[in-house]
């Protein structure tokens, strides 16, 4: 597993630690705003950007992230990845974690990690 993985999994995992988690999406983007506006409005509560690059990077990296989390039952992806956007530019995780308080949904705002999102050189 490279670098820019294994910092991704262990920011995920700390993240799935943190709250119980009912599901938690990998995904890909053109425009992360606008997709964390969408997810919002289909129920998920938390939302980060991973990491940007090249679309052909963000596939192949959305591929190895949803491979690493594909047996886990909370994970919503219905294949193992880049069945969309072929223009993606940012690969993000959105999370619904059950009984949040009002203040910890404005966590989305800050970053996963203080590292991210990952630029992928």
């Amino acid at each position: 597993m490279n670098i820019v993985l294994q910092e991704i999994k262990k920011a995920i995992d700390k993240r799935l630690e943190w709250k119980p988690c009912k599901h938690f999406y990998i995904g890909k983007t053109g425009n992360f705003n606008n997709r964390r506006y969408e997810l919002a409005n289909e129920g998920y509560n938390l939302c980060w950007e991973l990491a940007y690059g090249t679309s052909k990077q963000i596939s192949k990296l959305e591929n190895d992230l949803i491979g690493i989390y594909i047996e886990d039952k909370r994970l919503c992806n219905q294949n193992q990845g880049s069945g969309c956007n072929p223009n993606a530019t940012s690969l993000y995780v959105a999370f619904y974690f059950e009984n949040l308080q009002e203040n910890e949904l404005d966590d989305d705002i800050m970053p996963i990690s203080p590292k991210f999102p990952l630029e992928i050189k």
